[in-house]
């Protein structure tokens, strides 16, 4: 299956999930446990479409993958900010549905590189990346020898 196809069916589960999520309440619409489930088993999707993407960017590998982790396979740590924003007068509605939306244009954003690096070699992209980064390298190292040598002829 294409990534960018994985990744548009695992934004309709987690989306679904955090929507199904907002609309529920105890009394007439008690679907509190399908949109936790849809939010867990898109967390699972997401966890596996993200752990590749995280390779396509090395420097910032930690924090794309914490922010999976944290935001969208039904981490504790989310119910918990939203209970404290709950507290201060944020309905759990709308901080579900807000992060439901948040949901759509990450994954949106995710599915269009992944289509897009589908579309060209994605390894000619990353021996690019990392030649500019090379470069970027040896000019930090020259300018550091260079100022190395300005302060040994003071």
């Amino acid at each position: 299956i294409p990534k960018g196809l994985y990744f548009v069916l695992t934004a309709i589960v987690q989306v679904s999930g955090l929507l199904i999520f907002a609309a529920s309440d105890s009394r007439t619409n008690d679907y509190f446990m399908v949109g936790y489930g849809l939010m867990a088993v898109g967390g699972c999707m997401t966890m596996l479409g993200w752990l590749p993407a995280s390779f396509l960017l090395p420097k910032f590998q930690l924090g794309i993958l914490a922010l999976n982790s944290c935001l969208f396979d039904g981490s504790s740590i989310v119910f918990f900010v939203f209970h404290r924003l709950n507290l201060i007068g944020f309905s759990r509605k709308m901080l579900f549905a807000l992060l439901g939306f948040i949901g759509v244009a990450l994954y949106q954003t995710l599915a269009t590189c992944w289509f897009l690096l589908e579309r060209k070699n994605w390894k000619d992209v990353l021996a690019k990346e990392q030649e500019e980064e090379k470069k970027a390298e040896e000019k930090n190292n020259d300018l550091h020898t260079a100022m190395d040598g300005d302060h040994n002829n003071s």
